[in-house]
């Protein structure tokens, strides 16, 4: 078992305010409380030990609500377990009372210090920023620090983005973030061994009480702001909190009338030792201890290491501690994170087609897993990565979906594919990629016979592209949102109807088949959305930035970030992504800023500005990428510029300018450059370089 001496969890929750609290001897901890409030939300009812049933969400820029919601009606408490507890053999509750429903805990913890909290003037955050609380019994001691983070101070970056990762995607936290520590003293002679310690979440995110709730744990790695954060308490520690629990309600058949998908979770820099993706039935009026969940596993230590669970959910992280010595402490920061997609990135179904073997196909969002017909083979996926799969269809067979989604009955609607056409399709025919149609109406996704995408809803609403798709790898997108039919493909819109009123059906559900007609090629990733879809998700790291552009549909192309900025291929046969073109857009657009009106955003490859007072869009960074990737062809590159995963392509950092003034020089004597890019823009923008190299060199001499 792993020894630890440090864990650190981070929490996104909703300030409150408290009245004045006492010192109190030999009281439960349930008797006192403390809230804790931020300009957006506030928490209510957190006790001695750090329970709490109630946060409360308002509106903020992240979170387009009228009012303000409940995130936790639910449970959000921890337990304690070390040989010899005296709830042997199971761990100890550090509450003595959970509430809806009503039941006592086997806790025998007291208030040491009442909770209090308090508005640290130090701390820019508006509002109680800061609370403490202290419990113990004939064992241990547990102090219970707690500190609201602003990520828009202390250099973190800009309104917020603590990422909270499910599955595939994520969405970035509220800009207001709360540390939650426990620190573990043991007060006795003797040591306190094999000690654990448990953290549970109920939530009830976009104040959904039915059971329509997703939980999951995942450890994706991701640039987390708190890394950068500085606590005004030294007893929080930070870093990158990738071990999370996150939960998040699902809109799909909602039975409480939920308008908007919320997300509630926990982090840890630390990996647990156990999780669990459970269930607990909370919200019942009276005294009831539910007899079967997570809360069971707990006190039993043993957690159901699921990394998923749906409906009435709760997860839970332990960490194994080891043994504390008389008088020594362990420190655990733990935390819960808001958040919320007010933009349409999050899909109700997903098709990954990574199972790579049998005839399922699974839906890891919704669970409207797919059955195989006729034996469709299983090859490499778009990304060519290992591990990456996707489904070949060879004209007789296909994908049965076993339920109707729902979305797709409805007028608000998107279809996302990526597709690999095969040779020899037929003029005239249809070769569907995603279909829920019967009878001339209903959405159908496709590639017609001369190969031009199609979405088609009914004969008075549908779209195809002006353009036809080569046998290569291509993203299709269809949406509709009650008025227009809009096809996008590769991240360009190519087709856009106005045709408004119309509907989908339930009816018969396929991938690879509709109305007769079979798919022939390969498709991976089908994705289905209940809104109208943003080329660029929400969950990409540089959609602050792609907002402030102005949402240029170029950023949202495969290859743009590699230093395509011209979307397009290059050099006749060679067929090169990234050209001369691309680098004539870097020229023309040198040294531009946000608000110039001739300033092409797709120039701007690198996604952010050049710091310092310049602030220019374009410049080394994206000259770097260009240069990096120079007479590079799509197999060379990595092409996932709209993912969510997609890592940072910027080399400025490092940057020799003098190597890239010699081999722009060099480039230079190349007749098909200097076709391509206006004489007097090279040689001003060359001149810039060479003065930007005479300003590192005597920066260089006055710093000897």
């Amino acid at each position: 078992m792993r020894k630890v001496k440090t864990v650190v969890v981070v929490a996104i929750l909703v300030g409150v305010s408290l009245g004045s609290t006492n010192v109190t001897q030999a009281v439960v901890p349930s008797a006192e409380i403390l809230e804790l409030r931020n300009p957006y939300w506030r928490a209510e009812w957190i006790d001695a030990a750090g329970y709490s049933d109630k946060f409360y969400w308002g509106p903020s820029p992240r979170h387009d609500v009228s009012g303000e919601h409940e995130m936790l009606s639910g449970e959000w408490g921890a337990a304690i377990y070390y040989t010899g507890i005296s709830t042997e053999p199971k761990a100890m509750w550090l509450t003595n009372e959970f509430v809806l429903p009503d039941w006592y805990t086997n806790s025998d913890f007291q208030i040491m210090d009442s909770p209090n909290q308090w508005d640290n003037p130090a701390n820019p955050v508006v509002g109680y920023d800061t609370g403490h609380s202290s419990i113990r019994n004939a064992q241990v001691e547990i102090d219970i620090d707690y500190e609201m983070v602003d990520l828009g101070q202390q250099g973190t970056s800009g309104q917020g983005g603590s990422p909270m990762t499910f599955g595939d995607f994520l969405v970035k936290s509220e800009r207001y973030i709360m540390l939650q520590t426990y620190t573990i003293t043991n007060i006795t002679a003797n040591p306190s061994n094999n000690l654990e310690f448990y953290q549970m979440l109920h939530g009830h995110p976009g104040n959904e009480y039915a059971a329509k709730v997703n939980s999951v744990y995942s450890t994706t790695y991701r640039d987390d702001p708190l890394e950068n954060y500085t606590p005004f308490n030294p007893v929080h520690t930070v870093g990158n909190f990738r071990y999370e629990i996150t939960q998040w309600n699902n809109l799909e058949g909602s039975a409480t009338g939920v308008s908007h998908r919320d997300w509630i979770g926990f982090g840890s820099t630390i990996e647990p030792t156990w999780i669990e993706n459970g269930t607990y039935a909370g919200h019942y009026e009276g005294v009831y201890k539910p007899p079967v969940g997570t809360h069971l596993n707990i006190e039993a230590g043993t957690l159901n290491e699921e990394l998923r669970s749906y409906g009435e959910v709760a997860g839970a992280m332990g960490w194994f501690l080891g043994a504390l010595q008389p008088g020594q402490s362990v420190s655990l920061t733990l935390a819960v994170m808001f958040g919320s997609a007010s933009t349409c990135h999050v899909p109700v179904a997903q098709w990954k087609f990574d199972e790579g073997t049998g005839n399922k196909a699974y839906d890891t969002i919704g669970g409207n897993d797919g059955r195989g017909i006729g034996n469709p083979s299983w090859v490499a996926g778009h990304s060519g990565q290992a591990g990456d799969y996707a489904l070949q269809f060879s004209g007789n067979n296909y994908v049965s979906l076993t339920n109707a989604v729902n979305a797709l009955a409805g007028q608000t609607v998107t279809i996302s594919a990526w597709v690999k056409p095969a040779a020899g399709f037929v003029p005239g025919s249809y070769y569907p990629i995603v279909t829920q149609y019967a009878g001339g109406q209903g959405y159908y996704l496709s590639v017609n016979g001369s190969y031009y995408p199609d979405f088609f809803l009914n004969s008075n609403c549908f779209v195809t592209s002006p353009d036809p798709i080569d046998t290569n790898w291509h993203y299709l997108v269809g949406t509709y949102d009650g008025q227009y039919i809009k096809l996008y493909v590769d991240g360009f819109l190519k087709s856009s109807v106005y045709a408004p009123g119309y509907t989908g059906v339930d009816a018969s559900r396929y991938i690879g088949y509709g109305d007769l007609q079979y798919f022939k090629g390969v498709i991976d990733e089908v994705r289905i959305y209940n809104c109208v879809w943003e080329c660029l998700p929400l969950c990409h790291p540089d959609y602050d930035d792609w907002l402030a552009m102005g949402k240029p549909q170029c950023w949202c192309t495969p290859y743009q970030c590699d230093g395509d900025a011209d979307c397009r291929h290059s050099g006749g046969l060679t067929r090169y992504r990234v050209f001369t073109g691309d680098l004539s857009l870097i020229v023309e657009n040198w040294q531009k800023r946000l608000g110039d009106p001739t300033l092409n955003p797709c120039a701007d490859v690198d996604h952010r500005d050049s710091g310092g007072l310049t602030r220019f869009r374009v410049f080394t960074g994206d000259l770097s990428i260009v240069v990096a990737n120079w007479q590079k062809r799509d197999a060379d590159l990595p092409g996932d510029c709209a993912s969510c995963e997609r890592g940072q392509r910027s080399l400025a950092a490092g940057l020799d300018l003098t190597a890239m003034v010699e081999w722009l020089d060099q480039l230079w004597r190349d007749k098909e450059v200097r076709k391509a890019i206006d004489k007097d823009k090279w040689l001003s923008f060359v001149e810039s370089l060479k003065g930007l190299i005479e300003e590192e060199t005597q920066d260089a001499r006055s710093g000897q």
